[in-house]
């Protein structure tokens, strides 16, 4: 009988990260003088979920590999140019192949949609409601809270694929808030490019609206979306893979 190794970290969710730093920070309080550790603690935690939602995607590449030899070519040939699994592209190529899997086992996602997005969404709120971090940056969590079933919605969600008539993770404005508000702020803080990078955004683009959704609340939000998909996904998969004794 096969045992995964991988299980138990792939099914825990990131947002035990968030969950996690929100109740260490309880014990220094939220008065004025707590104001600046903000800048430290949370992209702190957002290099944590980062780092933990890559390291998971590969677990769920090497569990594909371990029953699909030829995905273990091409996995091993590096041909999906996968990379770290930081980029917008690896992740929507590991969702398309495991999507294509549990459709090929006979299994279906068409109704876990509108309950996943919801369940995001309050879970988030619910983590920073009465934390610290909404103390220290209530214009952002209150644009986050007023407009992020707008940003989620079912449309750019687990959306078909019109060209390929495939599937993809996300529509175009989800795709891109991923690129420009996650993805960039991964690398700046993973290589502290802040630090001797001077190109800053411009007067006018602090002043627009869209920069409002520039805030660590929207790119946690984002990284947990994902992770509750890649669960909800390895799920089914490892349940119907069992089904079909494949193991």
């Amino acid at each position: 009988m096969y045992h995964s190794i991988h299980t138990d970290f792939i099914q825990t969710p990131i947002k035990e990260i968030l969950i996690e730093g929100v109740n260490v920070s309880r014990a220094i309080g939220n008065g004025i003088e707590t104001q600046p550790l903000y800048t430290y603690i949370m992209p702190s935690l957002f290099l944590k979920m980062t780092g933990a939602q890559e390291q998971k995607l590969k677990c769920i590449c090497w569990e594909i590999a371990t029953h699909d030899y030829e995905y273990r070519r091409r996995l091993l040939e590096n041909e999906d140019k996968l990379g770290e699994c930081s980029k917008y592209s690896a992740k929507n190529k590991i969702y398309t192949d495991l999507v294509k899997r549990i459709k090929s086992l006979g299994g279906d996602l068409d109704n876990e949609k509108v309950n996943l997005i919801n369940r995001v969404i309050e879970d988030i709120k619910d983590i920073f409601k009465y934390s610290n971090f909404s103390s220290w940056l209530q214009k952002d969590f209150q644009n986050f809270d007023k407009g992020i079933k707008n940003k989620f919605s079912e449309k750019q969600i687990l959306a078909k694929d019109k060209k390929s008539g495939g599937v993809k993770l996300f529509e175009s404005v989800l795709q891109k808030d991923y690129e420009e508000i996650v993805y960039k702020e991964r690398n700046r803080c993973a290589h502290n490019t802040t630090s001797y990078q001077r190109n800053l955004p411009d007067l006018d683009t602090l002043a627009s609206e869209e920069y409002l959704w520039h805030n660590y609340f929207y790119r946690y939000a984002i990284l947990v979306l994902i992770d509750e998909i890649f669960i909800l996904l390895y799920n089914k998969y490892m349940e119907l893979i069992k089904e079909k004794h494949i193991m």
